[in-house]
């Protein structure tokens, strides 16, 4: 397995194509918040959205949608089952639990 330096940290090509996808999705979300930031009329607002699509982001890359060779599969430990799958992903509950504004 290959290892990749990265600062002080060792870690696989994996790991880094997990990492990078990330930081690209910061990059994207705080783009987009940047060009968005005049329409908000509270701090709370703005704050319930940036969170709610990084979060968002975050169930569709566990889900294997944002990228194709990254997917998650999340165990709730008391059953030792997936609660997530290609026919049940995280990312369509977002709307059920999470806040956004009204924009």
């Amino acid at each position: 397995m290959e290892n990749i330096i990265k600062g002080d940290f060792k870690m696989t090509r994996g790991q880094e194509v997990f990492w990078e996808k990330i930081k690209r999705l910061q990059d994207e979300i705080l783009c987009i918040y940047s060009l968005k930031l005049s329409r908000y009329d509270t701090k709370e607002d703005l704050l319930k959205d940036v969170t709610y699509d990084t979060i968002y982001s975050l169930m569709e890359l566990l889900d294997g949608f944002r990228n194709e060779n990254i997917r998650g599969n999340v165990i709730f430990l008391s059953s030792g089952k997936s609660i997530n799958s290609e026919h049940d992903p995280l990312h369509n509950y977002c709307e059920n639990y999470l806040s956004i504004s009204k924009l």
